[in-house]
């Protein structure tokens, strides 16, 4: 502004600048800012002014003018750090993000409105990984600046390790393949098409799983995608081969087959501790005989084993290959949580009293029977059972 100054003894009125030699040359523009009532919300981000207190000040404002709102947009660096055998790749699409303030009136009192925000510039992403041939790629990490999904920092984009395809796997004659990955089973080895639809496995197959990722910890509804706990929802398959897939981190089991009206017979062997195993033969009417060996479900806080064999209406035999009791029912007899009345439990002679003590089997101790007294094949998923001497 204008102001009236005095040098050397002379006045001078309505000032607008001052204009003083410098000792090393030239001159010098004073001006008197005081009045100054812009703040760097208000001044272009990229230009620059004097603020009341005489600062040297850069604008901030990148809106267009009608609102004290800013949209601030800052540059944030992306590391893509790329993972052997397959190519990670990102796309970003900007979204405002931000809060805005609402202002309110009362009574009589007069209110200047004014919008005002907080907002910034923030990113959604896609990651995309393209795996090489022969490999299944891994699964895409972000790490850094997120908030609520959105990138509004500088962060890092990698992917956990490929996984190799196995190609040293036999698959028995006459069996259909199938592929194990990550908790879902696929129609081909690069894991592109799920198996979501019983349309998809022709009644009557034979079927092999080969397991890719090998980090699968639950078959849950596997052959049962619908999840429809109903007769004839899961998969119709004859025989289901089990032995290649990895079992060590696998805890449940739960409705694995339910539904399926055509399978025979199953081999599991080489199941650990599971810890969910309810409805796992549900409604499998065709189902005439089970292998269990080293499978445990006796430490679990609750044993639940609702129509684990139940619905098998014609389940001859239950094989528990193991001389610890480590697997049981609810109840022998239980009608939904037991074994079927024509079922016999096959157990090693050396442990055929404690199975028949046991308080979850002892209900059915006249059916526990040692299966030495019966020849038992098992091969390529099948399990078949004949007394010796028949």
């Amino acid at each position: 502004m204008k102001v009236d100054v005095k040098i050397a003894g002379a006045s001078y009125s309505e000032v607008p600048a001052v204009l003083i030699p410098l000792k090393s040359g030239g001159k010098a523009r004073f001006c008197e800012v005081s009045d100054t009532t812009a703040k760097a919300a208000d001044v272009a981000k990229g230009k620059t002014f004097y603020d009341a207190d005489g600062n040297y000040t850069a604008g901030t404002n990148t809106g267009s003018g009608g609102s004290t709102s800013t949209v601030t947009a800052t540059p944030y660096k992306v590391t893509i750090q790329q993972v052997p055998h397959q190519t990670i790749s990102a796309s970003f699409t900007p979204q405002v993000a931000g809060t805005i303030n609402t202002l309110a009136k009362s009574g009589n009192e007069t209110l200047n409105l004014e919008s005002e925000a907080t907002l910034g510039i923030s990113y959604a992403f896609k990651t995309k990984i393209t795996p090489d041939a022969g490999w299944i790629g891994g699964k895409a990490v972000v790490s850094g600046k997120l908030e609520d999904g959105l990138i509004c920092g500088d962060v890092t984009i990698t992917a956990s390790e490929a996984i190799q395809i196995p190609t040293d796997i036999t698959v028995p004659e006459g069996y259909t393949t199938v592929y194990l990955g990550q908790n879902k089973l696929y129609q081909d080895q690069g894991l592109t098409v799920e198996l979501t639809s019983k349309r998809q496995i022709e009644a009557n197959s034979k079927i092999y799983v080969m397991d890719v990722t090998r980090n699968s910890y639950t078959l849950l509804n596997l052959f049962c995608p619908s999840k429809s706990n109903n007769v004839g929802t899961g998969f119709d398959e004859k025989y289901v081969d089990l032995s290649g897939i990895s079992k060590s981190l696998i805890t449940s089991l739960g409705s694995l087959f339910l539904g399926n009206s055509n399978l025979e017979s199953a081999d599991m062997s080489g199941f650990g501790d599971i810890e969910g195993i309810y409805s796992l033969f549900a409604y499998c009417k065709s189902l005439k005989c089970v292998y269990f060996d080293t499978l445990r479900n006796v430490g679990n806080a609750t044993i639940n084993t609702y129509h684990t064999f139940s619905t098998c209406t014609a389940l001859e035999y239950l094989i528990l290959d193991n001389v610890n009791v480590d697997f049981v029912v609810e109840g022998g007899t239980d009608s939904d949580r037991g074994i079927p009345s024509q079922t016999k439990v096959l157990v090693p002679k050396a442990a055929l009293e404690a199975y028949k003590a046991d308080s979850h089997w002892k209900s059915v101790a006249d059916r526990i029977l040692p299966m030495e007294d019966f020849d038992i094949v098992r091969k390529d998923g099948a399990v078949s059972v004949t007394p010796k001497g028949a």
